[in-house]
């Protein structure tokens, strides 16, 4: 878990995808560009900077879209943080407790020495489940 407080309060969207690239995680300016125009991540604050929230929310982004479309992701943010999270005043609290809550599930599963064979099928339950769950939003 990389401990985003301890970073700058905002940043540049280029400070942004340097600061993901030295985590291994490789976003573009275009790429961070394209979610705030399609609502995924709210603008940055004065048209420029980016804050602990947009960090949470992009680093919830990269580890969701390797299983979810934008669009289901844009639905989990919204349907978990609430429709406030779409605006400027990017919900910190909110995102970062939703951040803290994955990167513990994370590191639960990849402690757990579960038979392969029950972690595919697990995965693809709980996909099954999330997609449910996003559609009854």
């Amino acid at each position: 878990m990389v401990e985003i407080k301890n970073y700058s309060k905002t940043m540049t969207i280029s400070q942004v995808v340097v600061f993901f690239d030295r985590i291994d995680i490789h976003f573009t300016k275009t790429m961070i560009q394209n979610y705030v125009r399609i609502g995924l991540l709210p603008p940055p604050s004065d048209k420029r900077h980016y804050g602990h929230g947009h960090l949470h929310l992009l680093w919830l982004i990269h580890f969701f879209k390797e299983n979810f479309s934008l669009e289901e992701i844009r639905g989990l943010f919204a349907a978990t943080l609430g429709p406030a999270y779409a605006t400027a005043e990017v919900c910190g609290e909110d995102a970062e407790a939703l951040y803290v809550q994955a990167t513990s599930m994370q590191e639960h599963e990849e402690n757990e020495t579960a038979p392969i064979l029950s972690l595919m099928c697990r995965s693809v339950l709980l996909k099954r489940k999330a997609k449910r769950m996003l559609d009854d939003e």
